[in-house]
């Protein structure tokens, strides 16, 4: 799938970072959107940024599992399809695992992973019905190793891993496709509003955030990968990424004894 004229496309997370970015790239190639976050006046301002199609502003809160299948079928009723499903929202942690609240811990993990399934569920059986699609999981570097201040983070993008891949095994004779893509450092603000230990945000910017890739070059990587079917789609890796991955792959010891001098960033 290179081209992604007329495409339903539905962003979770759409209002700014990758998934804003996503949107402004998908509306220049006519693609037909259905915009999802929090924060309705922001996805307001995405939709008139958008400079090809008029996207569908739907706000919804991924910790409301249960409204999502309503939502789901509210889509469908509207657009007849859905081919393509990005999972994008997302927030992050700064904070111990000794110190977090288990609120806290619950917030992250609803939002980042069991939002995403109960989505995902709703919409699978329909498109299993129309002959396929394609379900993209927006993940973290901190899905391949345990990076510290962000326990209920890392464990959140991890379970992404473990129920994505085992989702595109079990759908792939109904042509399901399912990519992951893997972040480093792209230059958003998901570092200003991780939690901290009491659910306040952190509300800094994080240096490495501030010197990572530019959302839209990010955005042009993925959808790349997604046309090509990539089952991993790395972005925005680094030298750092790739230096993390190995070490964590045959130096897992020497990655811990590093990762001890990690403070908040």
């Amino acid at each position: 799938m290179t081209n992604y004229q007329d495409r339903v496309i539905w962003i979770t997370g759409a209002s700014s970072g990758i998934g804003r970015a996503l949107a402004l790239e998908l509306s220049g190639r006519q693609a037909q959107l259905i915009l999802t976050s929090r924060r309705e006046d922001m996805l307001e301002e995405v939709r008139k940024a958008c400079r090809g199609t008029r996207p569908y502003v739907l706000p919804l809160d991924l910790e409301a599992t249960e409204s999502l299948a309503g939502r789901a079928e509210q889509v469908l009723k509207r657009f007849g399809r859905i081919d393509i499903l990005i999972h994008n929202a997302g927030i992050s942690q700064r904070a111990t695992a000794r110190e977090t609240s288990f609120e806290v811990v619950r917030k992250i993990m609803t939002t980042n992973f069991l939002g995403s399934v109960a989505l995902t569920s709703a919409v699978l059986p329909a498109m299993i019905e129309q002959g396929g699609g394609h379900i993209v999981v927006v993940s973290s570097l901190a899905a391949k190793f345990g990076a510290p201040l962000r326990s209920a983070y890392n464990a959140s993008k991890q379970a992404l891993h473990g129920y994505y891949e085992a989702l595109r095994v079990e759908t792939w004779q109904q042509n399901i496709k399912v990519s992951l893509v893997v972040p480093g450092f792209v230059r958003t603000d998901i570092s200003r509003h991780a939690l901290q230990a009491d659910g306040s945000r952190y509300d800094r910017l994080s240096p490495h955030q501030a010197r990572g890739q530019d959302p839209r070059t990010a955005a042009r990587k993925i959808l790349r990968g997604v046309a090509r079917g990539r089952r991993e789609i790395r972005v925005a890796f680094g030298l750092k990424g790739y230096l993390i991955s190995t070490l964590k792959l045959l130096f897992p010891r020497l990655l811990e004894r590093i990762l001890r001098g990690v403070k908040a960033a």
